[in-house]
């Protein structure tokens, strides 16, 4: 009986600790590595690589809290892949996007690719389908909240993919030639936070004469319109012909009407605007995360949960700033609400002069929400859904900032 008491006594102190106590504070600050930009000025060629997941019969359909594998209806196979644009210049490869098929690039992942491929100037993108595959992630608070328990085989299937669009004959190959429009919509999406607009700019990019339609289209929208049914599917993007569809900031957007629809979407895009395709360059930064701090709940679950999450949590993640020609994108790991879609496309505009800048979400790692400063210290919007607290919008501000002066040095 004195023993139990005394184990019960240790784990209420131990409990009042992790409610009370920022084990954070003991911490040194991590080390940030630079990143080397890359660069090329003579004619780009452009091609595009399509493979399918070699996934098992039963997968975890990731998206949702949950553990169980499930087979999903329709089947399994060629519903979900990797899509990759490859740019060359002067025989070599400068740089790559792996658009997956996935809710969210978790961490290690793209490192992983890269060097599956042998190229570390490769940017690797999810698609953010919440009915795309599960268990490719090995993290127990990813698992229980949207991954599925973890399946090396599903792993193994998404890195082989990827691998061999980088590194497989092109399947459409191209000089480069740039067209683009960026236009605001309220058609795309609706907001989820009451009160407060979502990011209404959608931007279509042609990087062909030889590809129909749109190559790229980056829009601030929920990948949810397939809905919780048990079945792979790539989502929005399987409302759209053919192209690459990425995610804005779309942390608090819901795929509107239109989407929905999907009816003539391609038509109703057509670039319009004649820009330059080169020079190209691509710089990378690393920056340290704040430290972790969750908002879900009240103040001392959230200082438990906090403290709770801190062996899964990455002290460090990476933003990248590609410049095409006129145009200027910024790649962020993560959720950012639509309120950072105007200023950072200002930003990077104003840093580098290019015609058309635009932000693409979920590259490269997984760092949670992105709110504003306002709605995180109010408890509002995507408060709940942030990892690491109010201030995480201003370094991956200050990041990509880094990353695009690089780029207009290099330019």
């Amino acid at each position: 009986m004195r023993r139990m008491r005394l184990v019960g006594s240790i784990g209420v102190a131990l409990l009042i600790v992790l409610a009370t106590v920022d084990l954070q504070w003991f911490e040194k600050p991590p080390n940030v590595q630079p990143v080397p930009t890359v660069r090329a000025d003579s004619e780009l060629t452009v091609e595009v690589a399509n493979e399918s997941f070699d996934l098992p019969p039963k997968i975890h359909i990731a998206g949702y809290p949950g553990w169980k594998n499930r087979e999903a209806s329709g089947g399994i196979q060629g519903s979900v892949g990797a899509r990759t644009l490859r740019f060359n210049s002067a025989g070599k490869r400068v740089v790559a996007i792996v658009l997956l098929d996935l809710l969210l690039i978790a961490p290690g992942l793209e490192r992983e690719i890269q060097e599956r491929a042998g190229n570390r100037n490769v940017l690797v993108v999810a698609t953010h389908t919440h009915s795309g595959p599960g268990g490719y992630f090995q993290a127990l608070p990813f698992e229980v909240g949207a991954l599925g328990r973890f399946n090396p085989t599903v792993r193994s299937a998404i890195v082989s993919a990827s691998e061999r669009t980088l590194v497989a004959p092109s399947q459409d190959s191209s000089p480069c030639v740039l067209e683009a429009t960026q236009v605001p919509t309220a058609t795309f999406n609706t907001g989820r936070t009451p009160g407060r607009d979502p990011d209404q700019t959608v931007t279509v990019l042609n990087l062909s004469e030889d590809f129909d339609g749109f190559d790229a289209l980056i829009l601030a929208a929920h990948p949810t319109t397939a809905g919780r049914e048990p079945r792979l599917s790539r989502d929005v993007p399987d409302h759209f012909d053919h192209g690459f569809v990425f995610q804005g900031a779309g942390g608090d957007a819901a795929p509107g009407q239109l989407l929905r629809d999907g009816d003539a979407l391609d038509a109703w895009l057509a670039p319009v605007q004649q820009l330059r395709c080169t020079p190209v360059s691509l710089a990378r930064v690393e920056i340290a995360l704040p430290p972790l701090r969750m908002r879900a709940g009240p103040w001392p679950l959230q200082r438990l949960l906090t403290n709770l999450l801190l062996p899964w949590r990455s002290r460090t993640t990476v933003v990248s700033v590609l410049r095409l020609g006129d145009v200027v994108l910024g790649f962020v790991p993560g959720e950012p609400v639509g309120a950072f879609g105007e200023p950072w496309r200002n930003m990077l505009r104003d840093l580098t002069g290019a015609k058309i800048a635009a932000v693409v979400s979920l590259a490269s790692d997984y760092i949670g929400y992105v709110e504003t400063p306002e709605m995180w210290e109010r408890g509002e919007g995507e408060a709940k859904r942030v990892y690491y607290g109010p201030q995480l919008g201003t370094v991956i501000a200050d990041g990509l900032a880094t990353a695009a002066r690089a780029v207009a040095i290099a330019q």
